[in-house]
């Protein structure tokens, strides 16, 4: 005679004891152990992750300057909290990211030049290129400069 209980992971026979609790937890511990030990052993997410008020000031006045219909490629450092501020503030322009935005490469932008920019903003048909916290020689028409320089708005040459 066959019989089962409902919780119970192995069918019981008369007479036997259910077996394989212990398998089952030593499979449990080989398969989620390793993901455990990896999660105590992670880093902490970084502090510097507020936004400033004068970044949200100057995506405030890009906002004002450019059309609804823009697309923005945004180069700022770090190029996370830049590209994804800029996308929650200039909502429903388009908006594209320069650097990579993902968390091993997320916290600060890489050294760039003014004609890799450009081509990038070629590449994805952007209207203007916003620029954040990067040293870059830009050539082009400006559309703001901020009193304090940390950011820039350069309008692309639109061609026919």
């Amino acid at each position: 005679m066959v019989t089962a209980r409902i919780g119970d992971t192995a069918l019981a026979r008369e007479g036997h004891a259910p077996r394989g609790h212990g398998l089952w937890l030593m499979v449990a511990l080989l398969i989620g152990g390793p993901g455990l030990f990896v999660t105590m052993q992670a880093a902490p997410i970084p502090s510097n992750t507020q936004p400033s008020p004068s970044l949200d000031t100057f995506i405030a006045l890009v906002r004002g300057r450019t059309p609804q219909t823009a697309r923005v490629l945004v180069a700022g450092n770090p190029p996370a909290l830049v590209f994804y501020r800029a996308t929650y503030l200039l909502y429903p322009r388009t908006v594209y990211a320069a650097f990579p935005t993902d968390y091993a490469h997320g916290g600060s932008a890489p050294p760039t030049a003014w004609p890799s920019l450009r081509r990038l903003a070629r590449q994805d048909g952007a209207d203007y290129v916003l620029l954040w916290s990067l040293p870059v020689a830009r050539s082009g028409a400006m559309v703001i400069r901020p009193a304090e320089g940390s950011g820039a708005l350069v309008r692309m040459r639109v061609r026919p």
